[in-house]
């Protein structure tokens, strides 16, 4: 029997800010699924680096916690995209969102995971066939996981 390599899925920091937040929810539960090898899950220095700049402003005393979620969740830290990749993405969504999705589009996940409808689920990015699907945690769930 040949079992399917996992899904690859990058994380937005708002996925990352929810799960550090609270141990329940869909974006817990990506990173519970990671930790048990059903997924694998991808950021990039300029996700981390927002993430904690959220918690020293409005988290603080819980900063802590990012390190050991992301430990915990076993999420792969990797290099921002190429400035120039950046610039080409910020044609299709704000500039400060254009890492986040050109760490996505660069690191050829299968989805992008964000709580951010208002800036990642427009109808620019929408009429783009993108290789990477962009969704909730919830939807990920609802609509593109298959119950590992």
């Amino acid at each position: 029997m040949i079992e399917s390599s996992p899904v690859k899925v990058f994380l937005d920091s708002s996925v990352i800010i929810a799960a550090t937040l609270s141990s329940t929810g869909g974006s817990f539960r990506l990173c519970r699924e990671c930790r048990d090898h059903h997924l694998i899950a991808y950021i990039n220095q300029y996700v981390q680096d927002e993430v904690r700049e959220a918690f020293a402003r409005k988290y603080v005393s819980t900063i802590d916690k990012i390190n050991l979620l992301l430990e915990w969740s076993k999420i792969n830290i990797i290099p921002n995209p190429k400035p120039d990749f950046v610039r080409k993405i910020g044609n299709l969504i704000n500039l400060e969102d254009a890492p986040i999705l050109a760490g996505a589009l660069g690191s050829e996940v299968d989805f992008l995971v964000t709580l951010d409808r208002k800036d990642f689920m427009t109808p620019k990015l929408k009429k783009f066939s993108l290789p990477t699907i962009i969704t909730t945690p919830q939807d990920f769930f609802q609509q593109h996981w298959n119950g590992k």
